[in-house]
């Protein structure tokens, strides 16, 4: 093998640097996309006072930070460890990870329209986390 494709697959381990970098930048990033999706598709967003805008960001990002941490760390560490690095694994974790999220801050399953769309937005949150961590190309990972 030559010693630019040793370099390449070594940016990419779980204790690399690189891939450390990305995985915080992910953390920050990724709790913030559902939210964001709610508050584009709500009416009157234009004439919400900013505070509140934010507050639902925040409250949501913190609850799906935890979210993250909690369960979509293991499963991180799953999936590299089975060598799941494609897109259909991290979007079935965001679809999962951003329902259980959108359960706990709509305490309960009151509103299930809700929580199906914080669900498909998770989907496209796991979707993104993928890109951030591995970009477009399919690359292996292992611990």
């Amino acid at each position: 093998m030559a010693a630019g494709e040793q370099k390449r697959r070594a940016a990419f381990r779980l204790q690399s640097k690189d891939f450390f970098l990305r995985l915080l930048v992910s953390y920050f990033l990724i709790p913030l996309i559902p939210p964001a999706l709610l508050l584009l598709r709500t009416p009157g967003v234009s004439r919400m006072a900013f505070g509140d805008w934010l507050g639902i960001v925040l409250i949501y990002a913190a609850f799906g930070l935890a979210v993250m941490l909690v369960l979509g760390t293991p499963l991180l560490f799953c999936y590299s460890r089975l060598g799941w690095t494609g897109f259909l694994p991290f979007m079935a974790g965001g679809g999962v990870c951003a329902g259980i999220t959108s359960y706990a801050v709509l305490r309960g399953g009151r509103n299930t329209g809700l929580i199906g769309f914080f669900a498909v937005a998770g989907i496209l949150s796991g979707l993104f986390f993928r890109l951030i961590l591995f970009g477009l190309r399919h690359r292996n990972l292992r611990s």
